[in-house]
């Protein structure tokens, strides 16, 4: 994937693992309450079932891998506006 500065998905939870590594930039995943930074040349994983936000945090291009098992199927992803449960 290739994600121009500024780029952001929306808030969502996967009811699949993600999983990946982040080759170029600096990758964000938000989470109620916290927030990490996965820097170029390290991996990640975000659980099934996990309600997150995914975005470029860097100044730069981002560009990462990502690995979603099971594959990738539009109704085993909910969108929401905000971290409330």
């Amino acid at each position: 994937m290739h994600a121009p500065f500024g780029w952001t998905e929306p808030i969502i939870e996967a009811k699949f693992e993600i999983r990946g590594i982040v080759l170029k930039g600096l990758l964000g995943l938000e989470y109620q309450g916290s927030e990490d930074h996965i820097v170029s040349g390290i991996g990640f994983v975000i659980p099934k079932n996990t309600r997150v936000r995914i975005f470029n945090a860097g100044k730069e291009e981002l560009i990462l891998v990502e690995i979603l098992r099971p594959a990738y199927k539009e109704e085993l992803v909910q969108k929401f506006k905000n971290f409330k449960l």
